[in-house]
């Protein structure tokens, strides 16, 4: 009948924007996911230059002290 017909695709429809929705959430946290990772490593990187730098001035003054 046609009301079961109109209800069926409402149904189809409402079950189409909930998937959407969650395969857009779902997105949303995998980027989110994504970011935080970069900046993590991005901050692991940055922490190993500045140690690395931090030791060659720890060496360079050892040195001039040494020589003095």
């Amino acid at each position: 009948s046609d009301v079961s017909d109109t209800v069926a695709d409402k149904f189809q429809e409402v079950r189409a924007t909930v998937e959407d929705r969650i395969e857009a959430t779902l997105d949303a946290v995998d980027q989110r996911k994504r970011r935080v990772t970069n900046a993590f490593h991005a901050g692991r990187a940055a922490a190993r230059d500045a140690r690395g730098e931090l030791e060659q001035r720890i060496a360079e003054s050892k040195a001039a002290y040494k020589d003095s």
